[in-house]
């Protein structure tokens, strides 16, 4: 039986690669044991709840990129979680690692490192992240999510397969069938999200205008994330036109209703809305980590493949014109949509199975 553990946690951008690889491995291997490590305070236990796989929790802090007393005893966590981690893996007496990003996989690398497990590693973003650039010395293969992150690991070229994202599993559903399903009519449709946690910027920005979209017979999904969604429920939920969740997991349904979305440049939502060929205004998180999500707008809009707004420079007024001019140019919509399909790579997953296998000498 072939043993693999998953290092990942944090946001459903690093969850759902994870999840999707998973299934993989258990579609072509006969026999596999699949355990998840992650960190208490992640989305990955609401996430896994709706998976057979067991999650060991470690006490894993992340680092801050900013002064604060909680850098100093960073060492300490550093060195409890990767015992930790170190338990787990001989406990299940684990063949190999695969790291999916988050603090997480950091520790869990270090550990199977220290017990000569070989470790994989994933990497979502344009510009890798720091778990990626300080372990990538230890890994065997590392699978690029986006194929700019080349430049930035350079001196591991020879480890470097770009198997673009791995996505959660989403099937094309006819867009009449995906509204009725969502109680919804049929008309111009617009998916207003900012990722698993939701954007309260992005909410503000949408609460401002939605009157206006309404207006002009627009009909908005709204993904607000758990925070927010009460209050935002209350005031614009009771018109037909507006489907207001904390999270939505029927995401097949959600993303074929619709025909623009306006989402954050996390790696997984960008990968997500090429799968669909659907068109996007995007708006960076300006306060991503070494600034990957501005990095990944880029590309989208050096392809032409994305409208792309800088939130210190947005205002609701334009995020309303840009979405009411979008729906009404159905060409440049279809523009956006062939370029952003050009991007998607379908089988994400089982390259980076096969992938392993080869390096496992399993083929």
């Amino acid at each position: 039986m072939l043993k693999v553990a998953i290092a990942t946690g944090g946001s459903g951008g690093h969850i759902f690669p994870a999840v999707s690889v998973a299934e993989e491995l258990k579609r072509q291997f006969e026999n596999v044991d699949i355990i998840f490590i992650g960190s208490h305070v992640g989305i990955e236990e609401d996430v896994l709840t709706n998976y057979d796989y067991p999650l060991y929790k470690i006490d894993v802090r992340r680092f801050n990129r900013y002064f604060t007393y909680k850098n100093l005893i960073l060492p300490f966590f550093v060195g409890k979680s990767t015992l930790q981690s170190v338990v787990i893996l001989q406990k299940h007496k684990c063949d190999l690692l695969i790291g999916f990003g988050g603090f997480s996989a950091g520790v869990a690398v270090l550990a199977a490192k220290l017990l000569s497990i070989p470790i994989f590693l994933q990497e979502q973003n344009s510009y890798p992240g720091l778990v990626t650039r300080k372990t990538a010395c230890l890994s065997t293969k590392i699978f690029l999510g986006n194929f700019m992150a080349k430049k930035y690991l350079k001196k591991y070229s020879e480890k470097l397969i770009y198997s673009g994202n791995p996505l959660r599993k989403l099937e094309q559903i006819p867009k009449l069938k995906a509204l009725k399903k969502l109680g919804l009519q049929n008309k111009n449709t617009i998916f207003v999200y900012g990722g698993s946690q939701g954007s309260m910027p992005l909410n503000k920005f949408l609460a401002e205008i939605i009157n206006d979209l309404l207006i002009k017979d627009i009909q908005i999904i709204w993904q607000t994330g758990e925070k927010e969604n009460k209050i935002l429920k209350n005031k614009f939920g009771q018109n037909e036109s507006v489907l207001i969740k904390p999270f939505f997991t029927q995401m097949s349904y959600v993303y074929c209703a619709c025909d623009l979305v306006v989402c954050r440049a996390g790696a997984i939502s960008i990968a997500e809305a090429a799968h669909f060929g659907l068109p996007a205004i995007i708006i960076p998180f300006p306060y991503a980590a070494d600034d990957h999500q501005l990095k990944n707008a880029q590309l989208l809009e050096d392809k032409k493949a994305a409208f792309v707004l800088i939130e210190d420079n947005l205002t609701a007024d334009l995020l309303k014109q840009k979405i009411i001019d979008l729906l009404a140019s159905y060409q440049q919509r279809d523009t956006l949509s062939n370029n952003i399909k050009k991007l998607s790579i379908g089988n994400s997953s089982e390259i980076i199975v096969n992938e392993i296998k080869r390096s496992l000498g399993k083929i």
